[in-house]
């Protein structure tokens, strides 16, 4: 019998743990940014062109209407992902996520903002995938050390809106 254990890589500063008994990833980073600021370089369509994607060069948002029951679609290296937005809120992002090759594999994606009450907030983003094959498939194609560039980049747009607020 094959038993998994918990796997954890930290790169830079984010956080990726998979769960063994479940299709969960949980991906965290602590950014010095109030949770309404973080909020608004997720729902800010200017603002995630800027950070978003695993290559800026080919980060395309064909659509983002990140409110609740709004609509997205990028794509990204020349794939096409899309997906509904379930809930946005101040605290959190409810959305779906799907590949355009692939479209009834949907993944719930679930972006918590945790305000540290420090000028910080604690951003926890967990991906529930239909089976842990899916959930494994993208991990092991390098999805957790794309995730940690998106942060860095992420962090450096939150810097730079947040000292001109």
């Amino acid at each position: 019998m094959h038993h998994e254990r918990h796997t954890t890589d930290v790169v830079n500063h984010t956080t990726v743990l998979r769960d063994p008994e479940l299709a969960v990833v949980r991906i965290s980073r602590v950014f010095d940014a109030p949770p309404e600021v973080v909020l608004r370089a997720h729902t800010d369509a200017a603002l995630v062109e800027r950070w978003g994607g695993a290559d800026q060069d080919s980060f395309v948002l064909n659509r983002w209407d990140a409110r609740t029951g709004g609509a997205w679609r990028i794509t990204d290296r020349g794939k096409a992902r899309f997906g509904s937005f379930h809930e946005v809120g101040p605290e959190r992002i409810v959305r779906t996520l799907a590949w355009e090759e692939r479209p009834d594999d949907v993944t719930l994606e679930i972006f918590s903002l945790i305000d540290l009450k420090d000028g910080r907030t604690r951003l926890v983003v967990q991906s529930i995938s239909q089976t842990r094959e899916l959930r494994d498939g993208w991990l092991d194609s390098g999805h957790g050390t794309r995730m940690a560039a998106q942060h860095d980049r992420l962090a450096a747009v939150l810097d730079e809106i947040t000292t001109t607020v």
